[in-house]
């Protein structure tokens, strides 16, 4: 961008709305970004109740790379993976409640429904 030698670093990157250490440092991505890349998305796929830090574990462990969780999570985030979330079964009290029955009825059919909300006022 500086090409005129009457222009400053900071006049010319105000003028642009760039920061200073933009025109200082040339961004380098790391040559085995794509490798590590790829062996995280094989073994998020292969353990798919992993996360990020247990998938980091086992990249030092058994993989043998050098990387901290921080990388681990970084790559994790951008290649937009998660953890599926678990489902778990629903334990009720002796009174449920109508918000209990919530999460019941999404997979129940209409007469299991009727027989909670009986057991619901008997209970009483």
């Amino acid at each position: 961008m500086q090409r005129e030698p009457h222009v400053s670093e900071r006049r010319a990157c105000a003028a642009l709305g760039q920061h200073r250490s933009t025109q200082r440092k040339v961004p380098r991505g790391l040559a085995d970004e794509d490798r590590l890349t790829a062996d995280i998305i094989a073994l998020a796929r292969q353990y798919g109740r992993y996360g990020y830090r247990k998938i980091a574990g086992m990249l030092r462990d058994q993989a043998g790379w050098v990387v901290n969780d921080k990388r681990v999570e970084r790559i994790w985030r951008r290649e937009g993976l998660k953890v599926p979330q678990k489902k778990g079964l629903l334990l009720l009290s002796a009174t449920p409640s109508k918000r209990d029955l919530a999460g019941l009825t999404s997979h129940c059919t209409q007469p299991a429904i009727d027989e909670l909300i009986r057991m619901m006022d008997f209970s009483k």
